[in-house]
């Protein structure tokens, strides 16, 4: 890719195709850059087109910590990044980005990774600052610190929901807290209901009955999940990743080193749920962890 061509969604609001795709609100001179995104060299080119709309100053936002958010924004060269305080580490760190998401703390590059190491030490909270034209809204469950950005009408959700083709690739989205997940979904609802456009990383901008079927089709996933893990507990228990990989099955995805680590973030968190409730019991069977129904 030689160019990103920037699609007008509303006044002064635009946004550049990608997984993730890239929100970007422009004031006069300055540009607000919502997830700049993957690959690397993906803010160079994001540059060059705000450019030529006259921006001398860019200000990136980040939604979460994950690699494909952040891996363009050190040669989109922003004169400021921002991030939730919770993701300030993994934007920072890569190292720690792939420990929370994979359990493994990569210090280089492996064939294990999905997204480039990319650092941004110059990032700051969130918090900190107010924002003139976008309101940020806590949507946790992807991650713990993940926000959306509200801008008029429109919604920037991030990961915090997935496209269609992404949920049937996965089989199991990646959700640290699935409970908070479906919180964050049930949030949504009423905005859609407020009137607001969703704009999804990594699936389509949707509104009204368009935008709440997508949310019903990512709770039905969740909750499908959930039903999975019970199911394959039933024949006997289980360490965390074998049932990811199980359950990967029973929903007809495919499954790689990579997915199953994936995967088994979402299932750890309804384990967490079900041993609350008594659901299910964990011991030690040859020095493997096993999860198993009561």
């Amino acid at each position: 890719m030689t160019s990103i061509k920037l699609r007008e969604l509303g006044d002064d609001v635009f946004l550049a195709s990608g997984s993730p795709a890239t929100l970007i609100v422009i004031e006069g001179e300055i540009a607000y850059v919502v997830d700049p995104g993957c690959p690397s060299k993906r803010g160079k080119l994001l540059r060059k087109a705000l450019a030529k709309r006259g921006v001398s100053k860019v200000i990136a936002l980040l939604t979460h910590g994950h690699g494909d958010h952040v891996s363009a924004v050190p040669s989109l060269k922003p004169d400021l990044v921002l991030a939730p305080l919770l993701e300030i580490g993994q934007v920072i760190e890569p190292a720690f980005r792939e420990g929370v998401a994979l359990e493994y703390p990569f210090h280089r590059e492996t064939d294990l990774m999905m997204f480039e190491l990319i650092r941004v030490p110059e990032a700051e909270p969130l918090e900190d600052h107010e924002l003139n034209c976008l309101s940020p809204i806590e949507l946790p469950g992807h991650t713990f610190g993940h926000v959306g950005f509200l801008k008029d009408k429109f919604a920037y959700v991030g990961d915090a929901v997935f496209g269609d083709k992404l949920l049937g690739r996965v089989g199991v989205p990646f959700y640290l807290d699935h409970r908070l997940a479906l919180e964050t979904i049930a949030r949504l609802r009423d905005l859609v209901r407020g009137g607001f456009t969703l704009i999804l990383s990594h699936g389509p901008v949707v509104k009204g009955g368009e935008a709440l079927k997508l949310l019903d089709k990512n709770e039905k996933r969740l909750r499908e999940v959930g039903r999975a893990i019970l199911r394959v507990l039933r024949k006997g228990g289980l360490s965390d990743r074998e049932l990811a990989f199980r359950v990967l099955g029973e929903l007809g995805a495919e499954t790689s080193p990579l997915s199953v680590l994936l995967a088994s973030k979402t299932v750890k968190s309804f384990l967490a749920k079900y041993y609350e409730e008594g659901v299910v019991r964990v011991e030690l069977r040859g020095g493997e962890i096993v999860w198993a129904l009561l």
